[in-house]
């Protein structure tokens, strides 16, 4: 029989495999189309080099366009292949928080730490647009473990796995390395004894080793000629801090507020009464890390960072809360506060906020409805029989099917790409992009007549024709 230890992290992994099943017509979306395109180029050159094309080489060792076409290779070209392909991932990552949150949540709450971190919305939606920071995630928390526990070795392949996953795993690394002082100096253990800090050389190496032959290869180092002029520019200093703030806002967006909110108070509480155990400061320091971190070190460029970008934190953050809820006396504040925050959770899939703030259409469940839209639109515009050209959208709409659906459909409308609005016949916009600015929107409501429209959930779209061309 199923020990009790056994069977929560076994439902959670069954949750995550129905999951996947039941979304397996959901297309590439967002930047994992992007990844996708990487995958298609290996899949259909055979695996012939592991140097991308500029346009899709992020710089870094393309280890998700490299998973997902061995498994296209071995199991066939689908969308259900490519959401089984992150099966395993997911199953890691909910079989790792399992591992992590029994050292520190009492065994009463394990159920409720999981629960958590299936409900965020973040997560949620990453999992079911089969995200590339999945894997990242995965090696995280592997090595995160392996620290806790000691094991040198794995802890060397863990970290070595996370610099090659992502060029944000050399961010991970150095939160994961501060985190290893932590376990040092506050819950006093020596992981891999004396000269611990040794074990981040061969990743290190390994990762070099990568990039001097990417160099060789492309002549250029981390940062893609395509690219260095916009999203990895430097900021100016202004905008340096309103980039770290921004950081921090998708770190709390969409319900995780709330859990931060009552861990500061249980931290200040416990903090009077000087039952703050090493434990908890622990808990709290490293969740501030895998924070601060990121917001430091990506605050100075231009890119835009999606929530994703602190998936991490997003999943221990349920864990740390829990860690804090588990060392209160009463039973019924327990369950009132994990209720609140796990309705507050739930509640995040609808937030929406004014566009030209962007709504994080990758990281919560509201944008479900446009994978249906679409296809509508589709089908509508090319009955009117207007070309692509004609229609000038943003990302991610005109993202060639090849990389969404992984068909042989064109795509409908064409890349704006900073035109003139008023060289174009037709405009498509809707909420899922972020990119129209306030002025474009107001021109297009004021001036431009209404072709079509559409709705679904919440989700809207639009397609205007321009009164000048006819």
């Amino acid at each position: 029989m199923l020990g009790k230890h056994r069977l929560v992290p076994g439902l959670a992994i069954l949750v995550v495999t129905i999951m996947s099943l039941l979304c397996r017509d959901i297309p590439f979306f967002w930047d994992s189309s992007f990844f996708c395109a990487g995958a298609q180029e290996l899949y259909n050159q055979g695996f012939s080099n592991l140097i991308l094309n500029i346009n899709t080489d992020t710089g870094g060792f393309p280890m998700y366009p490299l998973w997902m076409a061995i498994c296209w290779t071995i199991a066939g070209k689908s969308l259900l292949v490519s959401h089984l392909a992150m099966l395993p991932w997911l199953i890691i990552v909910v079989y790792q928080v399992n591992v992590f949150a029994k050292r520190w949540i009492s065994p009463d709450m394990l159920k409720w730490a999981l629960l958590l971190v299936l409900l965020d919305p973040t997560f949620a939606t990453q999992s079911v647009l089969m995200a590339y920071d999945l894997i990242l995630c995965a090696f995280f928390l592997l090595a995160l473990n392996a620290l806790l526990s000691g094991k040198k070795w794995l802890f060397i392949i863990m970290t070595t796995m996370m610099l090659l996953s992502s060029v944000r795993g050399i961010l991970l690394l150095a939160a994961v390395a501060i985190i290893h002082f932590l376990v040092v100096k506050i819950l006093q253990r020596n992981p891999f004894k004396g000269k611990g800090f040794f074990v981040y050389i061969p990743a290190v190496i390994i990762w070099l080793m990568w990039m001097c032959w990417h160099y060789y290869q492309t002549g250029w180092f981390m940062v893609s000629p395509v690219r260095e002029a916009n999203h990895e520019s430097l900021n100016q200093p202004i905008m340096m801090l309103r980039q770290g703030l921004y950081i921090c806002w998708k770190a709390f967006d969409f319900g995780r507020i709330c859990s931060v909110v009552f861990i500061v108070i249980m931290a200040i509480f416990f903090g009077i009464k000087k039952s703050l155990n090493r434990e908890l400061k622990f808990l709290f320091l490293m969740i501030l890390t895998l924070l601060i971190v990121p917001a430091v070190t990506m605050a100075p460029l231009a890119n835009p960072v999606g929530h994703r970008y602190v998936l991490s934190f997003i999943i221990l953050l349920p864990l740390v809360f829990l860690s804090f809820v588990s060392a209160l006396q009463n039973k019924k504040i327990k369950i009132a506060m994990i209720v609140v925050v796990a309705c507050v959770y739930i509640s995040g899939n609808f937030w929406m906020y004014p566009e030209r703030y962007g709504n994080g259409w990758d990281a919560s469940l509201k944008v479900i409805p446009w994978f249906s839209l679409e296809k509508q639109i589709s089908s509508d515009v090319k009955s009117m029989n207007i070309p692509a050209t004609a229609i000038g959208s943003e990302w991610p709409v005109f993202t060639n099917p090849a990389h969404t659906t992984l068909s042989d459909d064109v795509a409908w409308c064409n890349d704006l790409d900073g035109r003139d609005i008023q060289t174009m016949p037709y405009i498509f916009q809707t909420n899922i992009c972020n990119s129209f600015s306030p002025s474009t929107l107001l021109a297009l409501r004021e001036h431009w007549t209404i072709k079509k429209q559409w709705h679904k959930g919440q989700v809207y779209a639009v397609l205007y024709q321009n009164p000048t061309i006819r």
